[in-house]
């Protein structure tokens, strides 16, 4: 390689990296514009706003082919019921996921789901790919702004 190849390859390494690093200065996410929100077979099932003194865990299950919905606010494992669907179509087993939700850190607590492959994912501060369970239950970082399209 001549020198002159190597120092293209320089420039062209620096130019990307600089590039890289304005996009994501510009596109910062601030504490006040996130939200999560949380699916169950692409039905809006709980969205909440991400603030600093956010924690609630959140329960999605199905009983006899009706979907539940309970929230856990204070965390002393007691959970309130929030919603119930009947008209929405559930798997022939029943389902039990939880998600944990405080700012800068959600992921998934609890999910009887065969893989487990949920229960190792996180989403933090920045974009991130969502959870995906394979109990068609889906949680994803939102802005305010605009909805961030991860998935």
């Amino acid at each position: 390689m001549k020198k002159a190849d190597i120092l293209v390859i320089a420039l062209v390494l620096l130019l990307s990296i600089g590039f890289y690093v304005i996009y994501f200065s510009n596109n910062l996410i601030t504490h006040d514009s996130l939200g999560v929100e949380v699916y169950y077979k692409n039905l809006l099932v709980y969205e909440q706003e991400l603030k600093d003194d956010i924690e609630a865990t959140v329960s999605i299950e199905t009983k006899s082919g009706i979907l539940i919905v309970k929230i856990d606010l204070d965390g002393d494992g007691e959970f309130e019921k929030i919603d119930e669907y009947t008209n929405v179509e559930t798997d022939s087993r029943e389902i039990y996921n939880v998600v944990h939700i405080e700012y800068g850190h959600i992921h998934m607590e609890e999910a009887n789901c065969d893989n487990k492959l949920c229960l190792n994912m996180r989403i933090g501060k920045t974009l991130s790919t969502p959870i995906f369970c394979t109990n068609n239950v889906l949680v994803k970082l939102v802005t305010n702004d605009y909805k961030i399209i991860t998935g």
